[in-house]
């Protein structure tokens, strides 16, 4: 089944569109320049939804939260007006089992202080995500995770948000789902043994995975002429957003720096 869309032309959000619904701009950037477009009937539709469990107050309080923790930033954003909208994104979950042969380099009593090792080892890995959308960058996404699918519900036309449509066809999700789950593994690896280096090749015993859709709050702030994006988890109220730089603050901080080394050559030049 084709799906219709609405797409910014500026940053490539699609958001589905209901026949009579009006969206006068793109939820990801603000702009006004949507153009129409038809999803390959390759793109499947979703399995299900997650629910929102963070309401308007709380992610606008989440917010004002986030923008206090950003020390590099003007104060002034701590008091900006932020828009907010509820939306739902497109994303794949995967789950899998992994057989992971490695070699690497372990810390030992040798004139290169090292010495390789090798092994193999099997692991089961869940909900991996993988984002199937065009505006929501696979950092963004890995910074506003875990999302949980314990309340998921299936897929039907009572979401309570719009949503952006996938772009992700099953083989290119399954592609970047076991690249992903194979970095996992590895990481693993080289945790548990102690690594220094580690170099794997993993055997896909097992890839299920199904495409859902998140939900996020998301929105924008402005701050002088230019306006930043902000993006929160709607089930737990994790922020990951852009934010402006005080230059005057790093000033400070540059001048105090220098002024510090200038009192210690000092002090020690008269010792």
């Amino acid at each position: 089944m084709n799906v219709r869309a609405l797409q910014c032309v500026s940053c490539g959000g699609a958001i589905a569109n209901r026949p009579g619904e009006r969206m006068p701009r793109c939820l990801f950037c603000g702009r006004s320049e949507l153009v129409e477009m038809r999803i390959p009937e390759t793109v499947e539709e979703p399995a299900g939804w997650i629910p929102f469990a963070v309401d308007e107050a709380a992610a606008v309080q989440g917010f004002r939260s986030w923008a206090k923790g950003r020390f590099w930033a003007p104060n002034a954003i701590r008091r900006a007006r932020v828009d907010l909208s509820r939306l739902f994104v497109p994303a794949w979950i995967w789950d899998g089992r992994l057989e992971t042969h490695w070699t690497g380099l372990v810390s030992a009593s040798t004139r290169s202080g090292k010495r390789p090792t090798s092994g193999q080892d099997t692991a089961e890995l869940s909900g991996v995500l993988v984002p199937s959308s065009p505006a929501l960058s696979a950092s963004e996404l890995a910074d506003l995770s875990p999302f949980s699918d314990a309340q998921e519900r299936p897929w039907g036309d009572d979401l309570p948000a719009p949503q952006e449509v996938g772009t992700l066809t099953r083989s290119i999700a399954r592609q970047r789902g076991v690249a992903q789950m194979e970095a996992l593994h590895g990481a693993r690896i080289r945790a548990a043994q102690g690594l220094l280096s580690v170099h794997t090749s993993s055997l896909v015993l097992r890839a299920d995975g199904r495409p859902v859709l998140l939900p996020i709050w998301i929105g924008a702030y402005v701050h002088g002429e230019d306006s930043y994006r902000v993006v929160l988890n709607g089930q737990t109220g994790a922020v990951t957003g852009t934010a402006p730089i005080s230059w005057m603050k790093v000033a400070v901080a540059v001048g105090l720096g220098c002024f510090a080394l200038l009192l210690v050559i000092a002090v020690l030049a008269n010792g």
